[in-house]
């Protein structure tokens, strides 16, 4: 029962001191508002990137000749394929440019066209999203079709908002059927003002080059990249005749490499977050400690009464223990609450708008039920140390002593 009618002391005692309160938990409430949307962020922009890795794929190497580099033989890829079971999928590309040519249809024209020869396991390798029609089949490659799949920007170019698929388009003197349109997405976007080809019909027109610029692999989900690296590098350097570590001749970009780098700089961020979350949390438990301490010398009086009319130290303690938590419960929901609305309003306006234009890897600001329960408990237990200070201090308070002064 002591507990009890302490409690509702401090409810009233709250309620009548409006300002005070105010006062105390405005800090409480920032710190934990402030705690909780910058961890809900920092996942976000987390879950955002984490998500263009995955559809690139993180277990995916790129083996690529630029510059001093090597161009690699088509009889190779297919060597590569067999000799290692690490390897999931598979796929060559070659890219094509020249200033003097041309792609037209009707009266439309795009002068200088990137032209890109591939596989149709690319399609998967890159989680390739379509506006309409297909990608490049097996059939068309063992059928050396005359197929061709375009980007959003080439499609808009060449035939306006009318659908792409079924009509050809003119390459020279090669007529390229359009059987579907690349959808313009974040991770497609280097896409969208290229033509993609069968490498078969690339070879059948272009016969004088029997060599890829690039490889693509995805390695399967238990395969050790830095391990299949190293393996990819020396079986190549054997092949090609070449030092494996000149890095120069044989290049090879891991992304789960890249992508790890990402993940503890997002892991050490999150540790950053929190620890700033903290200090605020302390810099207002402190604010709220000092407004008790205040409080307290305030109503000394009081207390010396309170002890000369028989109330018990404990009944001292849970009076001011009570005051201490209702402030922190209600500046810590009121923070809570603040920062959910303020997540919803973000969610419906901005997010779509930046996932839109594209210029942040944001996802849908979410804060989970366990860091809300970390948060809470946190200010729960910081207040509670920010409480003994005070009962110390009331406790201390001797009745003839306070009557006196």
């Amino acid at each position: 029962m002591t507990w009890l009618h302490a409690f509702k002391e401090a409810y009233q005692s709250v309620r009548t001191h409006k300002t005070r309160t105010l006062s105390m938990g405005f800090g409480v409430s920032l710190a934990i508002f402030m705690l909780q949307l910058s961890l809900a962020v920092g996942h976000s922009l987390h879950k955002g990137v984490s998500q263009a890795f995955a559809k690139y794929g993180e277990k995916s190497m790129w083996i690529y000749v630029y510059g001093k580099g090597i161009p690699i033989p088509t009889e190779l890829v297919a060597s590569l394929a067999k000799q290692f079971k690490a390897i999931r999928h598979i796929s060559s590309t070659e890219w094509h440019w020249s200033p003097n040519e041309k792609v037209t249809y009707s009266n439309k024209t795009i002068s200088s066209p990137f032209f890109l020869a591939t596989d149709p396991i690319f399609a998967t390798q890159y989680s390739m999203e379509l506006q309409e029609g297909r990608f490049i089949t097996t059939r068309d490659i063992a059928t050396i079709a005359d197929t061709c799949v375009v980007g959003a920007t080439i499609k808009k170019a060449l035939f306006g908002e009318t659908a792409a698929v079924g009509k050809s388009i003119i390459w020279g003197s090669k007529c390229l059927k359009v059987v579907g349109v690349i959808e313009d997405t974040l991770h497609l976007s280097w896409l969208s003002n290229r033509i993609l080809l069968g490498n078969s019909l690339y070879k059948s027109l272009y016969p004088e080059n029997p060599r890829y610029s690039t490889i693509r692999l995805t390695l399967m989900p238990t395969a050790h990249s830095a391990v299949a690296e190293k393996q990819f590098r020396f079986y190549l350097a054997r092949q090609l005749n070449v030092d494996p570590n000149d890095t120069k001749a044989i290049r090879i970009f891991s992304l789960e490499k890249h992508a790890a780098r990402f993940h503890r700089f997002f892991k050490n961020l999150s540790i950053a977050s929190w620890i700033m979350g903290i200090l605020l949390l302390v810099t207002g438990i402190v604010n709220l400690s000092n407004m008790m301490l205040v409080t307290i010398q305030e109503r000394t009086k009081e207390i010396a009464i309170r002890r000369v009319l028989g109330s018990s130290v404990t009944a001292i303690i849970a009076l001011i223990a009570w005051e201490v938590l209702l402030v922190t419960m209600v500046a810590g929901v009121l923070g809570g609450l603040s920062n959910f609305a303020l997540m919803q309003l973000l969610n419906k306006w901005v997010i779509p708008l930046c996932i839109h234009k594209g210029y942040f890897l944001f996802t849908t600001l979410t804060c989970s039920f366990e860091m809300m329960l970390s948060c809470l408990g946190l200010l729960y237990l910081t207040s509670t140390l920010t409480s003994i200070a005070p009962i110390i201090r009331a406790i201390r308070i001797k009745p003839a002593t306070a009557l006196n002064s």
